[in-house]
């Protein structure tokens, strides 16, 4: 195992609140960027993608020589997965990213993705609903580097990308919810719906993509060209908002319609996560869930939020198995998994 993985996955998370929000985990604003003089990745040949990695590259060590990189072709696929599941970068990106690098700053706040589809992907994620601050993390990063490189750009159509749906402002916007209450009593579908008319979409826990298997959805925009990047932001703000108030509009029809069912189901969720021996992801992910609902309702320590957050990321395969220190089988993750949910909730008590 690569030693500087190994560090990266048993660090904490700076964009995941100590404190932890009810409803929104985090923001992430993510700009896609591309030279004027090269081709795209996935068109480009081998010792091409190469010299395009030794520009960008170049451009971010003059920027700041102090950021932490890692090359793809030097990482197995089990170690690449680690940047997906820190959301760093997507979901598929360990299968198709054999001549990427990544870099960080600023206490992995901000990444940068070198040959992932696109030449320069720059990302900032912070904590809660703060998309207008990580916009101009990462729109710092962008003008600081585009002084030192050519980014493509067409004085109609914006920045050119290798995904057309990235084209304009190359700008991908999204946050992180909570949603048990809305996912309970089924309104997902009609949110989808509803913000699909203004131009966003929701995706799963896993990102775009993925299926709605738990209570964690993503929110983000689909429109990227024919519109400024404060339009943008200001729009997917307003939506989250909308959302937020009607997932505290929801969890209190919950708990009032189920008033003598609520507190045992937390305390029997508690129980469980303070005793199995054997904890599959998706059983794990679905006992943290509803243990976040808990801190979120009162029935445990509201400051255990942030703690919830940390676990829902370090139970998952590569994490866990990174900070166990070696590859395992499925069946041994699964017991380890439950040895880390047993340690982290031993002291936590039920208060009402």
């Amino acid at each position: 195992m690569d030693s500087e993985i190994v560090a990266l996955a048993r660090s904490t998370m700076p964009w995941l609140s100590s404190v932890g929000s009810p409803v929104v985990i985090s923001s992430m604003v993510r700009l896609v960027r591309d030279l004027v003089d090269e081709r795209f990745p996935r068109w480009a040949t081998n010792e091409q993608q190469l010299n395009t990695r030794e520009r960008v590259h170049g451009a971010l060590a003059d920027m700041s020589p102090s950021f932490r990189h890692w090359r793809m072709e030097s990482l197995s696929r089990n170690e690449r997965a680690l940047f997906s599941e820190r959301r760093i970068a997507g979901r598929d990106f360990a299968k198709t990213a054999e001549l990427a690098e990544i870099a960080v700053l600023d206490g992995q706040t901000l990444a940068f993705r070198i040959n992932d589809g696109d030449h320069l992907k720059i990302s900032c994620i912070l904590p809660g609903l703060d998309l207008l601050a990580a916009y101009e993390h990462a729109d710092s990063a962008d003008n600081a580097i585009s002084k030192r490189l050519e980014f493509a750009f067409d004085d109609k159509k914006g920045f050119l990308t290798s995904d057309p749906s990235d084209m304009g402002t190359g700008l991908r916007a999204s946050a992180l919810l909570f949603l048990p209450a809305l996912s309970a009593a089924e309104k997902i579908g009609q949110i989808t719906h509803a913000i699909q008319q203004l131009g966003c979409a929701v995706a799963g826990f896993s990102g775009v993509g993925s299926g709605f298997d738990g209570c964690i959805f993503q929110i983000y925009n689909r429109i990227t060209l024919g519109e400024s990047e404060e339009t943008i932001l200001r729009r997917m703000i307003g939506v989250v908002e909308t959302i937020v108030e009607q997932e505290l509009a929801a969890r209190n029809e919950l708990e009032n319609a189920l008033i003598n069912l609520v507190p045992d189901r937390m305390a029997r969720v508690v129980a469980m996560l303070c005793s199995a021996r054997v904890v599959p992801l998706q059983e794990g992910l679905g006992l943290l869930g509803q243990a976040r609902l808990a801190a979120c309702l009162g029935y445990i320590d509201g400051q255990f939020i942030g703690a919830v957050d940390e676990l829902m990321t370090a139970i998952l395969p590569t994490h866990l198995q990174l900070r166990h220190g070696e590859w395992v089988k499925e069946a041994q993750q699964n017991s380890i998994r439950a040895e880390i949910l047993r340690q982290a909730f031993a002291k936590v008590q039920m208060l009402r």
